[in-house]
């Protein structure tokens, strides 16, 4: 009904599988089906083409607790290493070909380190802990250091930010942080989490959107309180997109485009049953939930059993719990199976092209972590049986 009432006054059109919308110059894309054929999608070949911590190979380098890895533009691959708080080169062959940082609070040196994203042929690291941004020459000097502003009036943000990306002209996008504080009540919420642009220098601007955050069940008596994942709960996942930004909540299948000014300039849906959690794994995870929380001192134990019980469980898997974009303007959306099988299988990604047409799916293996898609490479951390953190590298065929 809403549907056919926006075609009415904006006009739709139809392009294979899909129907375009321009609802008062928003672009609604809604897919019915994928657009690739049988034998014409994308695929990724089995055996990697680089691998790099292998003890049995030459490129034998320790990696351990990968938080980032990508392909450079002069051909090295780049990893962030939280354990040793380390950046690490390596050739196009796997080789290593520098290092940097430690742990500490000076220069170069890290509490915690995540690759936010490129400034030109730099790196951006975010350090968590330190509430600190280091820019970080492809030599491995240190460029520049800053902090993000804090709390302000117009983005209300209680807890602070977090570096979340970079846009192609080097401001920055910053997602707020949520938390749980003495008075909050027992059960799920969903807390509202400000998506801000800021200038280079990490200074708020402009709210994008205000998205809901991942969703949470919080535990409070009368001597605590925290907060937990909720089971098979919606995670929002955002990445940058040149110069505007895309956003899936977790609860609907779709991705929402934005420029930084805030403006809502797209959204693209796939017309599609949701997929219903079978009873099994629901009773799975609650038994494993039980077993869990029966280790708990008796107090939290029983905070956290009634917290969970009130809050429930969904019937539906949420929708994506990642989201990138390749090096062709492609969207990547990691299907949410919940964390069991997240673990225990083989992946899927629906793809859409640049415009928000559903191209397909593409399969990825199981236990790897997917950091960067080229034209033709996909960049990931493979965990083997023994959680040893292998970098590779696979061909992409499209």
């Amino acid at each position: 009904m809403g549907l056919l009432a926006v075609a009415a006054c904006g006009g739709a059109s139809v392009e294979g599988g899909a129907t375009v919308v321009d609802s008062a110059g928003v672009q609604v894309v809604t897919s019915m089906a994928p657009a690739w054929a049988q034998g014409t999608r994308w695929r990724m070949d089995t055996v990697p083409d680089v691998e790099v911590g292998d003890a049995a190979s030459a490129n034998s380098t320790l990696l351990v607790a990968v938080t980032g890895a990508r392909l450079l533009g002069d051909g090295r691959y780049v990893v962030t290493l939280d354990d040793e708080k380390r950046i690490q080169w390596f050739d196009e062959n796997g080789r290593e070909a520098g290092r940097a940082g430690r742990d500490g609070e000076g220069p170069g040196e890290f509490r915690s380190l995540t690759l936010a994203g490129m400034l030109g042929d730099s790196l951006l690291i975010w350090d968590g802990r330190l509430d600190r941004a280091t820019v970080i020459a492809p030599e491995g000097a240190v460029g520049r250091i800053f902090r993000l502003a804090g709390r302000t009036a117009t983005t209300g943000s209680g807890y602070g930010f977090a570096l979340a990306g970079v846009f192609d002209d080097g401001s920055l996008l910053l997602a707020g942080r949520s938390g749980v504080t003495t008075g909050d009540r027992s059960g799920a919420r969903r807390d509202t989490i400000p998506l801000v642009h800021a200038s280079g220098e990490g200074v708020p601007e402009e709210v994008i959107a205000a998205p809901p955050g991942h969703e949470q069940v919080a535990v409070a008596t009368d001597r605590f309180v925290t907060s937990l994942e909720r089971p098979f709960g919606a995670r929002t996942v955002v990445a940058v997109d040149g110069g505007t930004l895309l956003v899936s909540v977790g609860d609907l299948d779709e991705v929402r485009r934005y420029d930084t000014t805030g403006r809502l300039l797209a959204i693209y849906r796939l017309d599609r049953a949701r997929r219903i959690i079978p009873t099994t794994e629901i009773e799975r995870a609650g038994r494993r939930l039980g077993e869990q929380i029966a280790q708990l001192p008796a107090e939290l134990a029983t905070g956290i059993t009634r917290a969970m019980v009130d809050a429930g469980l969904p019937s539906a898997y949420p929708t994506f719990d990642r989201i990138l974009v390749d090096t062709t303007g492609a969207i990547w959306l990691r299907e949410d199976v919940g964390a069991e099988r997240g673990e225990a299988e083989d992946r899927r990604w629906v793809v859409l092209d640049r415009e928000g047409h559903w191209l397909g799916y593409v399969t990825t293996p199981r236990r790897f972590a997917v950091y960067q898609v080229t034209r033709d490479r996909v960049i990931g951390i493979q965990r083997d049986p023994y959680d040893v953190e292998l970098l590779r590298v696979h061909r992409l065929r499209r």
